[in-house]
């Protein structure tokens, strides 16, 4: 227990280089005012007087989130808008009755590629 204590009062008393002082204050303030905008923005968008607790938690939850996108995410955007754009030049270039079934083909495409566009942007509750 002695030696957890003794790494911790190590930690808790290194010191910041003033360059790295300067970065960390700066981006403090730029997450406090993110922090104090959207909380207000919370209590606004309920009708309340002040600022309570729920709007700042719900502002921290807001702002947390954002920072961890998910990959999954990010990877159904990309394959979404994929097949969004193999569907636009084959569907006009199949457009003659005869090719039907590439018509079908490109338009599930098409719907499939939206949908998991729709998918990677929605927001998850």
């Amino acid at each position: 227990m002695d030696n957890i204590q003794k790494k911790s009062d190590k930690l808790i008393n290194m010191p910041i280089h003033e360059n790295a002082k300067k970065i960390l204050q700066e981006n403090i303030n730029n997450y406090s005012v993110s922090l104090i905008y959207h909380a207000k923005f919370e209590s606004f968008n309920d009708g309340a007087d002040e600022v309570q607790s729920n709007h700042a938690k719900n502002a921290i939850n807001y702002l947390g989130k954002n920072k961890k996108k998910s990959w999954v995410r990010e990877l159904l955007k990309i394959m979404g808008g994929t097949f969004f754009g193999i569907f636009i030049p084959g569907f006009i270039s199949s457009m003659n009755p005869i090719n039907i079934f590439l018509l079908t083909i490109y338009t599930v495409l098409g719907f499939f590629g939206m949908l998991l566009v729709f998918i990677g942007i929605s927001d998850k509750k």
